[in-house]
């Protein structure tokens, strides 16, 4: 028996319904009990943090020690669940879930995780605010009716990149660079160049075929 269930046992604890008046740090609470105010902790099974005004079961010792062991009646304030250090909830044999019918809000001001074999995530809408992503990963897969992207600069970097579209329009408003070691165009009815200047140059050879050429 620890030095704690000893002193318990001599206390002869009783137990006493009270009412919180105040609630103060490290799990202090001030009850009201026969008219009499006293101090009290939250016991460590108490994970509803007593609010002022809660009716609560508490535990007495003959040197007054005093134990929030339940909160039996509450009106009005919002149910907080509080424990000190570091938790854990655990399902060995089973699953977890967490409901809310109005909304479900995680908050925290350090790392946030995630870690599982599959991430699934349903929603009619979607909202990401993020300073710094990074990806790293093998595939994405994705199937949308549309895409807009807004950005003040984007790099591609890749090996190799394949697009297959029904048609494709781009409009630049100011300059299109590109340049590579091949390129090749390849129009199976019309290709069309225009500009107010168009210039051809090559540091070798330049030919054009075809069964009728048009100048001028």
């Amino acid at each position: 028996m620890s030095n704690l269930a000893r002193k318990l046992d001599r206390a002869r604890l009783h137990q006493e319904i009270a009412t919180v008046v105040e609630v103060g740090q490290d799990d202090r609470v001030g009850v009201q009990l026969d008219g009499r105010r006293h101090a009290a902790r939250r016991a460590a099974s108490c994970l509803l943090r007593p609010e002022p005004g809660d009716v609560v079961l508490l535990a007495l010792g003959s040197g007054w020690e005093a134990w929030v062991l339940a909160v039996l009646e509450r009106k009005g304030a919002r149910a907080r669940l509080e424990l000190d250090g570091d938790v854990e909830i655990s399902a060995p044999r089973g699953r977890l879930s967490l409901a809310g019918q109005e909304g479900l809000a995680l908050t925290s001001a350090g790392e946030l995780s995630l870690a599982a074999r599959a991430v699934r995530l349903r929603a009619l809408e979607g909202s990401l605010v993020v300073g710094t992503l990074v990806y790293v990963g093998r595939l994405i897969e994705a199937q949308v009716e549309k895409v807009s992207t807004v950005a003040d600069a984007a790099e591609l970097l890749a090996e190799r990149l394949v697009q297959r579209v029904g048609r494709l329009y781009r409009r630049v408003t100011e300059m299109e660079q590109v340049r590579a070691r091949q390129i090749d165009y390849t129009a199976e009815a019309t290709l069309t160049l225009r500009g107010e200047n168009a210039v051809v140059s090559a540091r070798k050879l330049a030919k054009v075929d075809a069964e009728q050429i048009h100048l001028g």
